[in-house]
């Protein structure tokens, strides 16, 4: 796959002449003019502003502006912005390139529209370059900009071995013939957030053949750090990487986006829809990881013939094949496939009216078959280690078509192609394949986990309603096959398994695996609802059904290959003997055989909740989708009659909605609420009277945090001037330190600048003295230390917030240890509630007394707590947890001293909230202010 040039920005040459400005001071540089700028730009001190007047400036053809390291090899961190109602236009007037910078620094860019730009200069963007640099965008606009030179691409940007951030920023109509029609990213950190990508197209004629990525392309390289993009509550529409009719041969991939190689890529909260492209109609991955969680992808296409790869993939593909070329040291080293995971999203097509794709309506996947069977690479790896690997949770899959006119239309919903693939808790529902595997196909020994599934009025045109494997294990449990359909004379309205036969550079392989306690009912159009593929020589279908309760509406429940048509009592007592000597017995668990459909039912909402805001354009809230199945009864959603028995309506509302069909109800999981911030604000002294605060994170997966030591923001008298952070594991050990977040100490879990991390995440310090820390933690508890950088002494808060949108774990408590005085000096923890609807628990502890069996002295004799809501109300207040001894008792938190504090909260209203630590009767001492979120 990977023909793209090893690519090294050519830096600015040295010895270029800087001409200083008359005046040098910090502050805000005014600028009105386009040959003023230049100037601003070589002159502006650290930590300055150049502030643009309204109007268009025009780059100075060929190059555009630059900026420069000092002479004396340093570089200044400095903002340009707009002017506060100022329309600012920087063009280049679609003959020159608009601005360079090799700066290590951060350059931040606010509210200019950066338009017209021309690159025919390799590794150059149309509009921006930056290599080894640090940048952050805020509301900034990228249109009409272009990269053309002979082999490199990145339409309006260019990030080479950079660290940028995009926030609330638009990129419309950029274009270039090779790849990346918005920006293109080597080696890099990549966030982009709330922002919007339309109409960016790499189909220029005469585009190249390595015509890929629409909107954006991302790459690593293998013995370096990852890439790294993360895109959140992003839109992505009309971009393009197809064919033009003067272009070359080769399919093209990745209508929105395309990474490739040693790549991390998640996007959250992102909408794709009418991206077009031959392989991949919005997201094409190669060899990377990608993470997919609460998207929405609509009507994306994967167009093209029969010949040469073309429509594969209608919304995602992932492909793993390594080649004999330079990333694989001429095919000797055996890369890492693909892996990607969709959780709580949709994947819907626009149904019969428009073909999805060839193959794979919503995906496409396939593993690295040319390491693993050694074809035009060495033979590397097991067949396992070499496949791809797909997961879905509660994923979507609706109204996709594929269709093939020479007779290989697959996976309506899915196509896997030497893959690893679970899928748990989806609903897939009217898709359909010309030929086979109406929902799911997948083949070539692919190892399959499907549970808790439903399948729902899927058809398919000669096997497999629902499914079609060849070879591989299947593990299907708990899952529902209602209604699928065959359209044309085949085998199994339902399922159809069989071994693979192999081809002469692939081995065969047996079919294994149960499918088990699932439904199966009111299957039709074949003459029967299995079709199980025996065969007498190797290799083996010793697939197993074991506890299965069927409904066959044609002929017959299971047709066998060499044996006929056989009802479930048939297969119950079937062991078929094979050539090898060895048997198996088709169902050890028997199967019931049920005389009418059952009626049943799937409902899914996703994403898990509507969104308070969108992309540039959009107009907030965002809906989120119940996707609903139903069979042999009337769908009943909300108490209002559905129209079809199968579909996808939108919602707007985040409680629980229930599906009821004959009399059983099927009912969504609202997300429950989670602590997005937890803080505590109190005095810091010196020695053991600093303010230490500990927290634990819950559950099996690491989290994402940031870290902050708040001090001279604080609107308060007394602060403590300069915040000193660290961060220590449950060992003691240090992991992090931070003085003045714009600076990064590195060492421990710190390995680069997280300047451009710390804008990226929204909410970075305000003041340059504070400090930040951003990590990525496994579970456990940890301590986050305040104190003055040189000793000094103030009020300060140390915070936490939650960067990561998984709720499987979570930031489950803030346990913050300090010396309590009276009035102001009290100890205050706050938290920010927020998640779902779903129910959730919160106890909020005041500890003293028991501290001093751990040795602490003079501990807060007799704490009190109180609980306030945003608005300033009381919400809840104790003073002796004994008062409420059972509720707390049975949460398991209670304090070991009776007249410690504590309160249980259950359902909290979104929003922030105050927790105040004190001493009763004005006591001072030690305390513990404890969060926990559950």
């Amino acid at each position: 796959m990977s023909r793209f040039p090893k690519i090294f920005f050519v830096c600015l040459l040295a010895g270029l002449c800087v001409v200083p400005l008359s005046a040098k001071a910090q502050g805000v540089l005014q600028v009105n003019s386009a040959s003023a700028l230049q100037q601003a730009l070589d002159g502006i001190a650290d930590g300055g502003i150049i502030e643009l007047a309204a109007g268009t400036y025009s780059a100075p053809p060929p190059s555009g502006w630059t900026i420069y390291p000092d002479l004396n090899g340093g570089s200044r961190s400095f903002t340009v912005r707009a002017a506060a109602g100022a329309a600012v236009v920087l063009t280049g007037n679609g003959n020159s390139r608009i601005l360079t910078f090799t700066t290590p620094k951060l350059i931040s860019f606010e509210r200019l529209t950066f338009t017209d730009g021309l690159s025919t200069e390799e590794y150059h963007g149309g509009a921006i370059s930056i290599a080894n640099g640090q940048a952050s965008f805020v509301q900034c606009v990228f249109q009409n900009n272009a990269a053309n030179p002979g082999s490199t691409g990145g339409g309006a940007l260019w990030m080479d071995t950079s660290t940028v951030s995009f926030q609330g920023c638009v990129w419309n109509n950029n274009t270039s013939k090779n790849y990346a029609g918005a920006f293109s990213a080597y080696l890099s950190r990549v966030y982009v957030r709330d922002s919007r990508f339309f109409g960016n197209r790499t189909n220029l004629p005469g585009h190249s053949d390595f015509n890929v990525g629409g909107a954006i392309y991302v790459i690593g390289v293998y013995g370096t750090p990852d890439m790294n993009l993360l895109v959140d509550n992003c839109l992505f529409t009309g971009n393009v990487a197809d064919r033009n009719g003067n272009g070359k041969t080769d399919p093209t991939t990745g209508g929105a986006v395309f990474m490739e190689d040693n790549t991390n890529a998640h996007f959250f909260n992102c909408r794709f829809v009418n991206n077009t492209a031959q392989q991949g109609g919005a997201i094409s991955s190669y060899r990377t990881t990608t993470e997919i969680k609460n998207c929405v992808l609509l009507n994306n296409t994967a167009t093209g013939s029969s010949t040469n790869g073309e429509s594969l993939g209608g919304h995602i593909i992932i492909l793993s094949d390594d080649n004999p070329d330079s990333a694989t040291n001429g095919g000797t080293i055996n890369r890492p496939s693909a892996q990607l995971t969709v959780t709580d999203s949709l994947i819907r097509g626009q149904g019969t009216a428009i073909t999805s794709a060839r193959q794979g309506g919503g995906i496409f996947a396939a593993g690295d078959m040319h390491a693993a069977f050694g074809i035009t690479v060495v033979k590397n790896g097991s067949p396992e280690s070499n496949h791809a690997v797909v997961n879905l949770k509660r994923v979507i899959f609706a109204d996709l078509v594929t269709v093939d006119s020479a007779g290989n239309g697959t996976g309506g919903a899915l196509t896997g192609d030497f893959i690893t693939f679970n899928a748990d808790s989806c609903i897939i529902e009217n898709c359909s394949a010309s030929q086979f595997g109406g929902a799911f196909e997948l083949i070539h020994a692919s190892t399959a986990t499907i549970t808790n599934t439903t399948f729902s009025h899927n058809s398919a045109g000669v096997l497999g309603g629902a499914f079609t494997m060849f070879g591989g294990v299947l593990n299907m449990n708990g899952c529902n096959l209602t209604d699928n359909q065959l359209t044309a004379p085949g085998g199994g309205s339902a399922l159809m398994v069989t071994a693979d036969p192999g081809t002469p550079q692939t081995a065969a392989n047996d079919i294994s695996g149960a499918v088990e306690n699932c439904v199966i009912s009111n299957n039709f159009g074949g003459p029967a609802t299995i079709y199980d593929g025996f065969r007498t020589i190797a290799p083996f279908n010793r697939l197993q059904y074991k506890g299965n309760k069927i409904y066959p509406s044609d002929t017959s429940a299971f047709f066998i290959d060499t044996i006929g048509s056989k009802s479930v009592a048939d297969i119950n007592a079937m062991t078929l003997a094979l050539a090898d000597g060895s048997a198996v017995t088709k169902a050890p668990v028997a199967n019931s055989a049920l005389t009418s459909p059952l009626s049943i039912g799937g409902i899914l909402m996703v994403p898990q909740m509507s969104a308070s805001s969108g992309a540039p354009g959009e107009t907030p809230p965002l809906p989120a989708y119940i996707g609903y199945a139903s069979s042999a009864g009337t769908a009943v959603l909300d108490g209002t009659a559905m129209r079809n028995p199968s579909d996808v309506v939108q919602t707007f509302t985040n409680t629980a909605h229930t599906l009821t069909v004959g009399g059983n109800s099927f009912a969504t999981t609202p997300v429950r609420g989670l602590a997005l911030n937890i803080a505590t604000r109190l005095p810091v002294g010196t020695g053991q009277q600093v303010l230490i605060g500990g927290f634990i994170i819950q559950g099996p997966n690491p989290k994402t945090l940031l870290l902050r030591a708040i001090g001279p923001s604080l609107p308060l008298a007394g602060v403590l001037p300069d915040p000193y952070l660290e961060l220590h594991d449950a060992t003691g050990a240090t992991l992090a330190t931070n003085d003045n977040w714009k600076t990064t100490n590195l060492g421990g879990v710190l390995t680069s600048s997280q300047v451009v991390d710390l804008i990226a995440s929204t909410i970075p310090p305000a003041q340059n003295l504070e400090s930040a820390i951003i990590a990525t933690l496994n579970p456990g508890s940890y301590t986050a230390v305040v104190r003055g950088a040189s000793n000094e002494t103030g009020i300060a808060v140390v915070e936490g917030y939650d960067l990561d949108p998984d709720p499987v774990s979570n930031l489950a408590n803030i346990s913050t240890r300090g010396y309590i005085l009276t009035g102001d000096n009290v100890m205050i923890g706050g938290f920010i509630f927020g998640g779902g609807p779903g129910a959730t628990k919160v106890v909020v502890r005041g500890i003293g007394p028991s501290l001093a069996a751990f040795g602490i002295a003079n501990p807060l004799m007799d704490p009190t707590l109180e609980l306030h809501n945003g608005n300033g109300t009381t919400v809840d207040k104790n003073d002796d947890w004994t008062s409420s001894q059972q509720a707390i008792a049975a949460t398991g938190l209670a304090p070991s001293n009776n007249v410690e504090s504590a309160m249980l909260e259950t359902n909290l209203a979104p929003g922030p909230y105050t927790a105040i630590l004190r001493g009763k009767n004005d006591g001072i001492g030690v305390g513990v202010l404890e969060v926990y979120v559950f």
